[in-house]
């Protein structure tokens, strides 16, 4: 999920919009990531958690666990505050979590899609192209499957294949 500016989206979970005088560096990006540990369920995000991500001074940041929903727009619009009015979402599955890559420059959803190597695999996995900065983020959470090594070795085998 895509989105363009204001009404104009083309893909539904990614969002850009002006970033606040931002002049982005190609030599150097800073990315940040979170697993907020929401386990499927659309809970509160507060307005501390995004203070404290710009704190740090990213220029994109992942989030991981992250579901997205009806009560994610004053999240997102204090992300958007703080010069962070690009995003995408994963696409979304039942009772699945979620990745959220938001950035300060333009950014696009990439090609890289997950297997389905679990139900709980593809929505977890999202792949953004910054265009002008030249950089290919993957933002990945491999879901617990400690108690099916098969699965777990099968995404980690994915991971390292696509990373290669």
């Amino acid at each position: 999920m895509c989105r363009q500016s204001e009404g104009r989206g083309r893909d539904p979970g990614c969002r850009t919009g002006q970033p606040l005088s931002f002049q982005p560096d190609p030599t150097n990006v800073k990315i940040i990531a979170w697993n907020i540990n929401h386990r499927t369920l659309e809970m509160a995000i507060p307005d501390q958690m995004v203070e404290a991500l710009v704190s740090l001074t990213p220029d994109v940041i992942v989030r991981t666990e992250y579901v997205h929903g009806p009560s994610r727009g004053s999240f997102l619009a204090t992300l958007a505050k703080h010069g962070f009015g690009h995003w995408c979402v994963s696409d979304p599955w039942p009772q699945e979590n979620q990745v959220l890559i938001a950035a300060r420059t333009d950014l696009e959803r990439g090609s890289i899609r997950a297997p389905e190597i679990d139900r709980s695999v593809p929505s977890n996995v999202l792949h953004v192209h910054l265009p002008q900065d030249g950089v290919e983020i993957l933002g990945l959470r491999v879901p617990d499957h400690s108690k099916d090594a098969k699965t777990k070795r099968a995404c980690w085998d994915w991971i390292l294949e696509t990373a290669a």
